[in-house]
């Protein structure tokens, strides 16, 4: 056989393969997608998480205790690999739905609320274990799964922005926990700084988180969830409900409520002090809560009291959570100059974040084992100004 003759059988061989490989392709069943709704991987992972013997060992740590055996033990099981595993799977997906049922008002049951509460202190727990044996990086990376858990845990019910500005502030105690633990290194606060900033935490949308809330606590009415609470026939609810179609009432009650958001996003979106801020708004709440209460003449509002009384940590909330990522950040900046330098700066440098309770910087004060940040103004519904200590290893 010529050259020629063995390149072209070559040839002709080379193209029947290719045809051969598409028709198994083509006849082979293939596996279906993943799923990308990350509440379905969560929920796997609540279910498929142990009972540890007793929860005192992951308090403890999370109290800034050591790992014992119990608890290394508890995280080195299968099953709790697991669901750690589902977890961190679910926390980089960007669908999250819960599967709540809008038309029936439906909140998440407790039990849920509760179970996805220990899975976010199983992932703390492990951040915390990580950086405890020296692995400061995979530490941090654990508390970023836990932010962005908090992000999909949302706001579309008060109980699921309640859990979620829980884990949001988790992860961030932690994140300072272990910048006191770990030796000040550049590239890893560069690298802390900016996945920060990529993962969102718990989110920040008070017009759409308050109608959403307002409007399910009305299908609860609708659908009569809530009908026990109307009492007997001379109860001011039963009598207000029966002074017009149902429809009727709910549009009034929807009306009062439009009237309370506008007021109340104006505020928090305006740009004043957070105590002016603050006093404003609790003013405009207060007004419409006396509205819900009346007993003489009651008023459509209070068919949203209970989203009203939700309305008035909905903000403590927000600037609370601020206040944590804020002190991160001014933190991450000092560490920065400790790791460049070797010593920590006498003042804090600008461009840091600032105390979002003080509008300013916060008060910086060095100490024998690190240094304080201090938010300059106490929130007006604590006794005093919160305060964050960051150790400096060495």
């Amino acid at each position: 056989m010529t050259i020629v003759s063995r390149n072209r059988q070559y040839s002709v061989d080379v193209v029947c393969a290719a045809v051969l490989i598409q028709l198994v392709l083509a006849v082979t069943p293939s596996l279906p997608r993943d799923s990308e709704n990350a509440a379905l991987f969560y929920y796997q992972a609540a279910l498929i998480r142990p009972e540890p013997e007793n929860y005192g060992p992951i308090i403890q740590l999370i109290r800034g205790a050591v790992p014992d055996d119990q608890l290394r033990k508890y995280l080195n099981d299968g099953r709790t690999r697991h669901a750690i595993m589902l977890a961190e799977s679910a926390s980089r997906m960007a669908k999250c739905d819960w599967g709540l049922l809008y038309a029936q008002g439906s909140e998440p049951v407790l039990s849920i609320i509760g179970e996805l509460g220990h899975l976010a202190s199983l992932l703390e727990a492990r951040a915390r274990t990580l950086a405890a044996d020296g692995d400061y990086r995979s530490g941090l990376e654990s508390c970023l799964t836990l932010r962005r858990f908090a992000a999909h845990l949302g706001d579309q019910t008060f109980l699921l922005y309640s859990r979620s500005h829980t884990t949001n502030v988790s992860s961030l105690t932690s994140i300072q926990h272990i910048l006191g633990m770990m030796p000040p290194d550049i590239n890893t606060l560069d690298w802390l700084e900016d996945q920060l900033a990529q993962a969102p935490g718990t989110p920040w949308s008070p017009r759409q988180a308050l109608a959403n809330w307002a409007l399910m606590e009305l299908e609860q009415w609708r659908v009569g969830a809530k009908g026990l609470s109307l009492g007997g026939s001379q109860s001011p609810m039963r009598r207000l409900a029966e002074g017009g179609t149902r429809d009727e009432v709910f549009a009034k009650a929807r009306e009062a409520f439009g009237q309370f958001l506008d007021s109340a996003v104006e505020i928090l979106q305006s740009d004043v002090p957070y105590e002016d801020k603050h006093r404003a708004y609790e003013q405009s709440l207060d007004r419409y809560i006396k509205q819900a209460q009346r007993v003489d003449s009651v008023q459509p509002i209070a068919f949203v009291y209970s989203t009203l009384m939700w309305a008035d940590e909905y903000y403590e909330f927000y600037v609370r959570r601020a206040a944590y990522l804020n002190a991160t950040g001014t933190a991450i900046k000092v560490y920065r100059i400790k790791a460049s330098t070797g010593q920590l700066p006498e003042s804090l440098p600008d461009g840091v974040p600032g105390d979002p309770y003080g509008g300013k910087k916060f008060e910086y004060e060095r100490t024998s084992d690190g240094f304080v940040l201090r938010s300059r103004i106490k929130p007006l519904n604590q006794s005093k100004a919160m305060e964050f200590a960051f150790r400096v290893a060495h």
